[in-house]
């Protein structure tokens, strides 16, 4: 690859970048960021987070930058990201996992990676928490995965809604894995925990 020297800083960067941010990031101090609307439909608590001073922008003539809107789902940035993930849990769950999909529906509405939907075509019984269990490994952030046969459309929610409702026992066919990753869910009390089903700091300590 071809490399150029950058004007403010001795580092070298790929001489066909399109546009190139020089600065520096301390270490030493960080800002308030937010609140403001994010993918969930909500808005986002005020954090504190790291931040970066720039000294010098440089760039292609004519450069192309790429960028999506955030919105209420279904949006822009959630088409764009449905797309790429949908094909990455693809590959993942058929090459990596060994589960024999037939399809994986991650729904807009949602925001995406929430709310998974995935038809398989079943040759042994274990194979639908073998896909259960690869999903939350390579989306910790997930929140509903639901694993349904390849007669059914895992993205018509009538579809997935029935069979949920004649081809499942609550008891049997339910798990609910404590302790998962969940950013920028409002549901979680606190929403500062970022973990999903877990008792409350105020349960935790009389435990």
């Amino acid at each position: 690859m071809q490399l150029v020297k950058c004007k403010s800083i001795d580092l070298e960067v790929p001489a066909t970048s399109e546009i190139v941010f020089e600065g520096e990031l301390p270490t030493d101090s960080m800002e308030r960021e937010g609140p403001f609307g994010e993918f969930t439909g909500f808005m986002a608590p005020e954090e504190i987070g790291p931040y970066f001073n720039v000294k010098c922008i440089t760039h292609r003539k004519n450069p192309i930058y790429n960028s999506s809107s955030v919105q209420f789902p279904p949006s822009e940035s959630t088409t764009l990201r449905y797309i790429g993930q949908e094909a990455n849990l693809t590959r993942f769950l058929r090459q990596d996992a060994g589960v024999p999909v037939v399809e994986i529906a991650m729904h807009e509405s949602c925001g995406v990676s929430p709310f998974i939907v995935i038809a398989i075509q079943k040759t042994h019984p274990s194979q639908a928490w073998q896909a259960l269990n690869a999903v939350i490994a390579y989306f910790p952030a997930t929140k509903f995965v639901i694993v349904v046969d390849d007669d059914v459309d895992p993205r018509n929610a009538n579809s997935v809604n029935w069979a949920m409702s004649w081809r499942v026992q609550p008891d049997r066919d339910i798990r609910i894995v404590k302790g998962m990753i969940a950013e920028l869910d409002p549901s979680l009390v606190p929403p500062t925990d970022h973990r999903t089903a877990y008792p409350t700091p105020s349960a935790r300590r009389r435990s």
